[in-house]
């Protein structure tokens, strides 16, 4: 496996379906990259101990569990920080002081961090 001309952005033997254009450009395959799945991207951080529910968020709660001690952060679609909790292993987060829109959930622990984003509905 090769690395692609610096700046060019363009693979041309990794992906199995020929060239793709990566911006901003990856150079080298690393352990973060997927190509042999067909998406082009990074894997999300996959924990099957961490669960976040509902999402939609209807009822104004916001339902985590991580199995550790964890610092949750909800970002808006703009990046501003909205909230900080610190959390043992499961807890609720209140969201009714949120308009309804699109958020980032932000779990830290002391070996990783997990983002996905949920939905605010009125």
């Amino acid at each position: 496996m090769g690395c692609a001309p610096s700046g060019s952005g363009y693979f041309n033997s990794v992906p199995p379906n020929g060239t793709v254009k990566v911006w901003p450009p990856v150079y080298c395959k690393t352990n973060d990259t997927n190509w042999e799945s067909g998406i082009i991207g990074l894997n999300e951080l996959q924990n099957k101990n961490v669960s976040m529910y509902p999402n939609p968020v209807t009822s104004g709660l916001l339902q985590i569990r991580t199995g550790t001690n964890t610092e949750a952060n909800i970002f808006s679609v703009s990046g501003d920080r909205i909230l900080t909790q610190q959390f043992e292993q499961e807890t609720e987060i209140s969201l009714e002081f949120l308009s309804s829109g699109v958020y980032t959930l932000e779990l830290m622990t002391d070996q990783n961090v997990w983002r996905k984003k949920f939905i605010k509905l009125p």
